[in-house]
C-alpha cells in the first residue's frame, strides 16, 4: 500500500511540473502556471507554501520560468490563497508531512488529513500588480488576518466568495474596471465597514454582504442593472436617482416604479410598507431579527419565499385581504410572533409558512382557505387550539406536527390525493379529534405520536387510514371505526401500548404492513368479514393477543403477522381453501391449536407453510 501512495505521489509531481513552476519572490514561494505562451496565473498553492506566506504578499507583474523565460502575470486562479479545508478526493498523499489516506470512496480516490490543509492565516496584505485582470473564485476565501486589500485598475472580474470569511478584513479599494460583485463575495466579512462600489459595476449577486455587520451603508452607483437576491445585510441601501432600475426609501431597496420591495435594512425597529408596493420579493425581510411591527397595506396582493422568516421580534400579524396566498416559509422562526390574523382572502398556507413560531397562541384562519402546506405549523409550541373551515380540502403532512400544547382541532379536511391527512398533530396534546363534516382519509401520520389522544371515532365516509395515522400515540385506548372505512395503511396503529379496544370496520378489506405491531395491550380482536389480505407484521408483539380469528373472506397472509404475540394459544381459520401464507406467520408464538373446518383438515395439513403446523390443526368445535 505505502509504494502505491509513493507512486500515486510521484506521478502527481510529475504532472505538476509540467502544468506549474514555483517561483521565488522577496523571500516569498508562489506558484505559478502557463496561461499561454507569454502569460501565467497565480495558482492554487500547495500546503508548504501556504504554510511560508505571512505578512504582505507581493505578486510580481512577470516571472522567469527555470530557462530564463519571461511571462506576464494576468490571472490570480481559483483559491489560490484560500481555504484549501475543502479539498477532498484528491489522489494521492504524502506521509512525509503526517498526512494519511481516509477511506476511500466508491471511485477509488482517497482524502487527505484535513489538518493537513490551513488557512493562509499569516498572510496580513496583497499587492497585486496592475497586469492582473482576472480573480478566480475563493481566491482569497478564509485569509482572516487580511486587513487591507486594493485591486488594480486592470481588474475586470472577480469570482464568487472572493473574501469569504475574511473576518478582519476593514478596507478595501475595488477597481473602477469592475463589472460584477459575485455571489457572497464579501459574506462574513465582519469588520468591514465602508466600501465605494464602482460606477462600472453592473452586477451585484446573492449573499455579497451576507453577516456584513459593521457595513451601515451602502451606494449603489446608476450602472448596476442586477441585484440578487438576500446581496445585503444590515446596511442602509442608497441609490443614484439616475439608476434606470433600482430605487431606495428610507434605506430599503425597490424596482424603479417602487412597486416591487427587495429589501429592508436588518436594523429596522419597524416598517410601514409603501402602498405603492405590489409586490414583496423572496426573503425581503428575513435578516431583520429586530422588526417588531409590520403593517402590510392592502395594496400588496404577493409575498415571497421566506419573505419574513427570522424576523425573531414580530410579535403581531395582520393579513390583508388582497392577499390569496402565504407562501413557502414565509413566517418561518419569527419566535415572538403571537396572534395571527388572516384575512378572508387567503386560499393557501404554504409548506412551513409559521413553522417555528414557537409563541404562536392564536390563529384565526378564514373561510377561503382551501389548502394548509406541509409542516405549515410545526413546532409551534405555544399553539393550543385551531378551528380548521369547512373550505379546507387537503392539510400537508406535519401540518401541525410538535404543537405540544394543542388540545384542541375542530374542522374538515378532504384530501383527494390521500397523501395528506384530517389533522397533522404529530405530538400534540389532543384528547380526541372531531370530524364534523364527511372526508376520504386520514392521512400519512396524521396523528403521529399525541401523547394525550385517548380514544378515536372514525365517523362516515373515511375509506382508508393511511400509512402511521396513529402511530405512537401511547394513550389511546379504543378506536370505533365506521363501516365506510376499507382500507389500514403500513403502521396505522404502531406501538399504541395501551390500545385495548378496537371496532374495526365491517368493510376492511386490507389490513397493512406493522399495523397494530406493539399494541401491547391488544387481548382481542374481531377480524371483519370482508378481509382479503393481512400484511406483514400486522400484529407482531401484541404479547397480550390470546385468540384470534380469520375470517372466510381471507386469501393471502403475509409473513410473520403474529410473530411473538406471548399469549397467543388458538387461532380459528374459516376459509375451506387454505390462506397463501408468506414464511412463519407464528414465529415466537406458544400456538397450541388451530381450529379450520372440519372438511379441509387434510388440506389444510399438507398445504405450504400450513403443513409445518399439522400437528395442531383440529377440526373447529360445532
Amino acid at each position: 500500500m505505502r509504494r502505491f501512495l509513493c507512486v500515486l505521489l510521484l506521478a502527481f509531481f510529475c504532472l505538476n511540473v509540467q502544468a506549474a513552476f514555483k517561483y521565488r519572490y522577496k523571500g516569498n514561494t508562489l506558484l505559478y502556471r502557463p496561461a499561454s505562451d507569454t502569460e501565467v496565473a497565480v495558482a492554487q498553492q500547495d500546503s508548504l507554501i501556504l504554510s511560508k506566506l505571512s505578512g504582505k504578499v507581493e505578486i510580481p507583474s512577470f516571472v522567469k520560468d527555470e530557462d530564463g523565460e519571461r511571462f506576464k502575470v494576468v490571472r490570480i486562479d481559483a483559491k489560490a490563497f484560500g481555504d484549501l479545508k475543502n479539498l477532498k478526493n484528491v489522489p494521492w498523499t504524502n506521509s512525509d508531512l503526517s498526512a494519511t489516506v481516509a477511506p476511500s470512496s466508491k471511485d477509488g480516490t482517497a482524502s487527505f488529513k484535513m489538518e493537513l490543509f490551513s488557512y493562509c492565516k499569516k498572510v496580513k496584505g496583497f499587492e497585486i500588480p496592475n497586469t492582473v485582470k482576472y480573480i478566480g473564485d475563493e481566491a482569497f476565501v478564509g485569509c482572516e488576518m487580511l486587513y487591507e486589500i486594493e485591486l488594480p485598475q486592470s481588474v475586470e472580474h472577480i469570482g464568487e466568495s472572493l473574501f469569504e470569511g475574511c473576518g478582519n478584513l476593514r478596507i478595501v479599494k475595488l477597481s473602477d474596471s469592475l463589472k460584477n460583485i459575485g455571489k457572497r463575495t464579501f459574506a462574513e466579512c465582519y469588520h468591514l465597514d465602508s466600501l465605494t462600489i464602482p460606477k462600472s459595476v453592473e452586477t451585484i449577486g446573492g449573499g455579497a454582504f451576507e453577516k456584513c455587520f459593521n457595513l451601515e451603508k451602502i451606494e449603489i452607483p446608476a450602472s448596476v442593472s442586477k441585484i440578487e437576491k438576500s446581496a445585503f445585510y444590515n446596511s442602509e441601501l442608497e441609490v443614484d436617482s439616475a439608476n434606470l432600475f433600482y430605487a431606495s426609501v428610507d434605506g430599503a431597496l425597490y424596482n424603479k416604479a417602487k412597486d416591487t420591495l427587495f429589501y429592508c435594512p436588518g436594523e429596522k425597529l419597524s416598517f410601514s410598507i409603501p402602498e405603492t408596493v405590489v409586490h414583496v420579493e423572496e426573503k425581503a425581510f428575513a435578516t431583520c431579527k429586530y422588526l417588531a411591527s409590520i403593517i402590510i397595506p392592502n395594496s400588496v396582493k404577493s409575498i415571497g419565499k421566506e419573505a419574513f422568516s427570522y424576523c425573531e421580534s414580530l410579535h403581531s400579524l395582520f393579513i390583508p385581504n388582497s392577499l390569496t396566498a402565504i407562501e413557502y416559509k414565509s413566517f418561518m422562526c419569527c419566535r415572538s410572533l403571537r396572534n395571527v390574523i388572516i384575512s378572508n382572502s387567503v386560499k393557501t398556507i404554504g409548506e412551513s409558512a409559521f413553522s417555528s413560531c414557537s409563541s404562536l397562541e392564536r390563529v384565526i384562519l378564514p373561510d377561503s382557505l382551501e389548502s394548509i402546506g406541509k409542516s405549515a405549523f410545526s413546532s409551534c409550541k405555544s399553539l393550543t387550539s385551531i378551528t380548521i373551515p369547512n373550505s379546507v380540502k387537503s392539510i400537508g403532512a406535519h401540518a401541525f406536527s410538535s404543537c405540544e400544547k394543542l388540545y384542541t382541532v375542530n374542522g374538515d379536511a378532504y384530501d383527494r390525493s390521500r397523501s395528506s391527512s384530517v389533522s397533522q398533530v404529530e405530538k400534540g396534546g389532543m384528547k380526541e379529534p372531531t370530524f364534523p363534516n364527511p372526508n376520504s382519509s386520514i392521512g400519512k401520520y396524521a396523528f403521529w405520536r399525541s401523547p394525550n389522544l385517548t380514544s378515536v371515532s372514525i365517523p362516515e365516509s373515511i375509506v382508508m387510514i393511511d400509512d402511521c395515522a396513529f402511530k405512537g400515540c401511547v394513550n389511546l385506548t379504543k378506536v370505533k371505526m365506521s363501516n365506510s372505512v376499507v382500507m389500514i395503511g403500513r403502521s396505522a396503529f404502531a406501538e399504541c401500548v395501551n390500545l385495548s379496544d378496537v371496532e374495526l370496520s365491517d368493510s376492511v378489506v386490507f389490513i397493512g404492513r406493522e399495523a397494530f405491531s406493539g399494541c401491547a395491550s391488544l387481548s382481542k380482536i374481531v377480524l371483519p368479514n370482508a378481509l382479503s389480505r393481512i400484511g406483514e407484521d400486522a400484529f407482531i408483539d401484541c404479547s397480550n393477543l390470546s385468540s384470534v380469528t380469520i375470517p372466510k373472506s381471507v386469501k393471502i397472509i403475509e409473513g410473520f403477522v403474529f410473530e411473538n404475540c406471548k399469549s397467543l394459544k388458538t387461532v380459528t381459520v374459516e376459509p375451506e381453501i387454505p390462506p397463501l401464507l408468506e414464511f412463519d406467520i407464528f414465529s415466537g408464538t406458544p400456538l397450541s391449536v388451530i381450529y379450520v373446518p372440519a372438511a379441509s383438515v387434510e388440506k389444510y395439513k399438507t398445504a405450504e407453510g400450513w403443513s409445518e403446523y399439522a400437528d395442531k390443526i383440529k377440526e373447529k368445535e360445532k
